[in-house]
């Protein structure tokens, strides 16, 4: 097996006030229908508990008889690297654009006769030229996985472009677990299924947590108070977790053994099915316009892109920052940002970067015109 060093977390969660905005949807009863949507049960779908599961199954399922050889991007979260080493294969980085593109012209460098298998990511729901980068590499005889956790909208499409393609429910839907794949040569899962009495336990705590949302009053985020806590502590603190964890070589950070044993909760399967997709990505898609129009003039950065990129249902809006210590202040003033900090070595200048400045800012369906003009004016301070 594979050993990969990640880089050490900057920050840790635990220091920070909870969350007021988060990036994830939180009411799980937006857009329900009462029967299922039917175009979705043609597409093949499997479910697992998490994209991670999703991953590693698509992983084994599309080995090779020796060694198998994957280009993965250089910047990633480790769940995306960890399914491949727990799968057994040998794992090489390619580079990306400022612009979280691929450069063709780069990765045919990479390529060499003992390459047999390729990923692309369309980052944050941005699809641009992944269809026909996805159609070169198979021409040229690799195996391909199509990365849509955050791009629900080509995952949906009728026609399957990879040999594999995996989406991340939780992302999209406020379900409690979740990912979903597609496979050309469809092979079932052999998936333990979740004991009825942990379904009925999730059934109430999702149907209470609806009610919650649904109930609570406007919170307003935080002014720019200082939380006590050291930086240095919470960095030292996080730095011991991922030690600690990455000290057994067979144990992952994200990839747990139920992610590759279990089936997700049957509720996350039925909110898929009967949740109206097409309002949701809408929803979004207007979300993310509303949110990249105010954020255009912020001192504290850019948008990492101008415009929302065509046909764009984005998980996130993808927001460079000008200094990486704004990270901290908007996490104190409760809104709930991502970043990606924990990478596999790389000479990736643009990851190296991004690891410090980008963060994911929400965008999803639950966010009122309120939450969003609030995002705006944290940015604009």
């Amino acid at each position: 097996m594979q050993r990969i060093e990640f880089s050490f977390p900057l920050a840790n969660a635990q220091n920070y006030p909870p969350a007021i905005l988060k990036v994830e949807p939180q009411q799980p009863f937006y857009s329900l229908a009462l029967f299922a949507h039917n175009s979705l049960r043609q597409l093949g779908l499997q479910f697992f508990r998490s994209g991670r599961g999703a991953l590693y199954f698509a992983a084994l399922q599309l080995k090779k008889p020796g060694d198998n050889v994957i280009l993965l991007p250089a910047y990633h979260c480790p769940a995306l690297v960890e399914p491949f080493i727990a799968a057994g294969y040998q794992i090489e980085f390619y580079p990306l654009q400022a612009d979280l593109t691929v450069d063709l012209a780069n990765l045919k460098k990479l390529i060499t006769v003992k390459t047999t298998h390729c990923l692309l990511v369309r980052y944050f729901g941005n699809a641009a030229e992944v269809n026909s980068q996805l159609a070169w590499l198979s021409a040229q005889g690799l195996v391909t996985f199509d990365d849509c956790a955050h791009d629900l909208q080509s995952f949906l499409q009728p026609a399957l472009v990879a040999d594999a393609a995996i989406c991340s429910i939780k992302k999209f839907i406020a379900s409690s677990d979740g990912g979903v794949m597609r496979l050309k040569a469809a092979q079932p899962a052999r998936l333990n299924v979740v004991p009825l009495r942990l379904e009925l336990k999730n059934l109430l705590k999702t149907m209470l947590s609806g009610w919650q949302q649904k109930s609570a009053e406007q919170q307003q985020l935080l002014p720019a108070v200082k939380i006590e806590t050291s930086a240095a502590a919470s960095v030292a603190e996080a730095i011991a977790v991922h030690s600690k964890e990455q000290s057994n070589k067979n144990s992952f950070r994200y990839l747990r053994q139920i992610d590759k044993e279990q089936h997700c909760y049957r509720l996350t399967q039925w909110q898929f099915y009967h949740t109206d997709l097409n309002a949701v990505l809408a929803r979004r898609q207007q979300n993310s316009q509303k949110l990249m129009a105010g954020l255009a003039y912020s001192p504290l950065g850019r948008l990492l892109w101008p415009q929302l990129p065509e046909h764009s249902a984005p998980y996130v809006v993808p927001f460079l920052l000008n200094d990486s210590s704004s990270f901290d202040l908007l996490r104190k003033r409760g809104l709930q940002v991502f970043r990606w900090e924990e990478l596999a070595p790389t000479s990736c200048s643009v990851s190296l970067d991004y690891r410090n400045r980008l963060i994911q800012i929400p965008c999803h369906q639950d966010l009122t015109a309120a939450d969003i003009q609030q995002i705006i004016q944290v940015f604009s301070k």
